[in-house]
């Protein structure tokens, strides 16, 4: 009787260790937006969110950028003149949804503009 005992208690050992325990807990997903550039040239683009900057980002991939959920105001401004003083720059109202990777995609042609000052707004 001991033996049978035995024997389960290492298959029992044995079945969890091989399959383990797995929480039922939820995963986490991030909140924010998936930027990416459209009929581009290369450069660095400045992303400001509600007026903070965010980061540098290229235009030759796409960008995961965490923001909390919610409407916020989105500018970016590349850190390339495209002549004078004249950059690519975008302004978009947004609104993240929480658990979501907004896609925004910003498109070159036509798209400029002269910043002013605060942001780069």
């Amino acid at each position: 009787m001991k033996r049978i005992g035995l024997v389960s208690f290492v298959i029992i050992l044995a079945l969890s260790a091989f399959f383990g325990c797995k929480e039922k807990g939820t995963e986490a997903k991030p909140t924010g937006i998936e930027l990416r550039f459209r009929g581009c040239i290369t450069f660095g683009a400045y992303v400001f969110i509600d007026g903070e900057v965010q980061g540098t980002y290229t235009t030759e991939q796409p960008s995961e950028i965490e923001i909390a959920a919610g409407p916020h105001s989105l500018y970016v401004r590349s850190n390339l003149y495209v002549s004078g003083d004249t950059f690519f720059c975008w302004t978009q109202d947004i609104d993240v949804q929480q658990d979501k990777m907004l896609p925004v995609t910003l498109s070159c042609p036509g798209n400029k503009c002269t910043p002013q000052g605060g942001g780069g707004q």
